[in-house]
């Protein structure tokens, strides 16, 4: 791995190598004024980038608690951070229309970009170990037994609805347990279940047969997926503004590199606006147990280059899985997207009850909770991710239902789902 790739990870903290004094290359670089567009982003992008500071603060805190925490944010060596005064300064770095955030939960959301509803049911789905490989199950024929689709989607998608003395899923209990669930098996199981339970509670299906939907949900997984690895993103990854602000606590100029502009003005806002949020990142950030040792992408030690010394670390520090090792956000990419383009799916082929809607709802909402917590990756996509992947889910269920609709919705225990958990 050479020392320029070593740049291309959001948690990058040190600065790429450059000229050995201010006189030359850095300081030669000509000072550009920003262009119309990024600024007018910058305002934009320091209230996401705050939202995701203010997830990373909370991201080990129980679901349960952060709906009605009252207690300040504590962290060593920073002075106590109030829940109000959280809320009143990411209402201050927001747009007027921006929802005004009341606890804590409403933090989530404005980091995920959706309104997070947790609550949604996780307890679906296979543990890995007692997943089979998709070749020892191929998937059956459209108009095979239903208990042969089951026993598919158990193998290929780790879906099945939990049964009394069977191991089963865990609900994940704080914002990084998601993430860890959603990178260990991605957002499509919990909507295969979602769609199973729903089912087996009788709804009616507009689809012919259920085969058909788990195979246009199949389909249309592998259909969203083949088109997040096309997707290449547009605008420069949170974890590299958040080394650009470690850089200009340093103290280096913003003219010393690319963005460097824009940069300041994000720390500008933020440090007016919460400038208690940037010392408990800090000090967060100097407490983690990493010593001088800076994990890289691939987990490879530093081997003690760096050109400064950083005064402030303000990197959104990373997710870790249960060996210790970074999360990449990579592993998340395009997650909201498949789950709404599922979710799209499962409203427009089953006739959904309010409390079937809100729970897919929840879901989304969830996968892009997930998303955030690992901090590659802005609220506002995460939100237009959501709206492309229903627009995507809606057209593959306009075309299964104009081929396969059914002529009258049929009830799912008639359609053969009366005892829809039995595998």
């Amino acid at each position: 791995m050479s020392r320029t790739d070593r740049f291309d990870s959001p948690h990058s903290t040190v600065a790429p190598p450059r000229a050995k004094t201010r006189s030359s290359a850095a300081s030669a670089m000509p000072r550009t004024a920003a262009p119309d567009g990024a600024r007018r982003a910058a305002p934009v992008r320091a209230a996401e980038l705050a939202a995701l500071y203010a997830l990373a603060l909370l991201r080990d805190t129980d679901f349960a608690t952060l709906s009605h925490v009252r207690a300040p944010i504590l962290t060593d060596g920073a002075p106590p951070l109030l829940p109000t005064t959280l809320c009143a300064g990411l209402r201050a770095l927001g747009p007027s229309d921006t929802v005004v955030p009341a606890d804590m939960t409403e933090i989530l959301s404005l980091a995920a970009g959706l309104p997070v509803i947790h609550g949604a049911d996780w307890s679906g789905g296979v543990p890995t170990d007692a997943i089979e490989t998709a070749e020892a199950v191929m998937r059956p024929a459209v108009d095979a037994p239903l208990s042969a689709w089951l026993r598919w989607c158990a193998a290929r998608h780790a879906a099945a609805l939990p049964r009394p003395g069977r191991a089963r899923a865990t609900a994940p209990a704080t914002p990084a347990a998601l993430s860890r669930r959603l990178a260990d098996q991605s957002a499509v199981p919990i909507f295969f279940v979602a769609a199973l339970r729903i089912l087996g509670d009788n709804a009616l299906l507009r689809l012919d047969t259920p085969q058909r939907l788990l195979l246009t949900m199949s389909d249309l997984a592998a259909r969203a997926a083949a088109r997040i690895e096309r997707a290449v993103p547009s605008d420069i990854r949170p974890g590299i503004v958040t080394g650009r602000l470690s850089l200009l606590r340093a103290g280096e100029p913003p003219a010393a590199f690319a963005g460097g502009d824009m940069a300041a003005e994000i720390l500008s806002e933020i440090d007016i606006a919460l400038p208690q949020l940037l010392v408990h990142v800090a000090q967060r950030n100097a407490a983690r147990p990493l010593g001088a040792t800076l994990a890289q992408r691939d987990h490879e030690p530093c081997d003690g280059w760096c050109p400064l010394m950083l005064h402030d670390n303000l990197e959104l520090s990373p997710v870790t899985d249960v060996s210790g090792r970074r999360i990449h956000p990579e592993r998340l990419r395009g997650q909201v997207f498949v789950a709404a383009s599922l979710a799209a799916v499962i409203e427009a082929c089953i006739d959904l009850k309010p409390e079937d809607r809100r729970a897919l709802d929840a879901l989304v909402g969830d996968v892009a909770l997930g998303c955030a917590t690992l901090g590659g990756v802005w609220p506002s996509e995460l939100a237009e991710q959501a709206r492309r992947g229903a627009a995507f889910g809606a057209e593959a269920a306009a075309v299964a239902l104009g081929r396969h609709a059914a002529r009258v919705p049929t009830p799912a225990r008639a359609a053969g789902l009366a005892r829809l958990s039995v595998i």
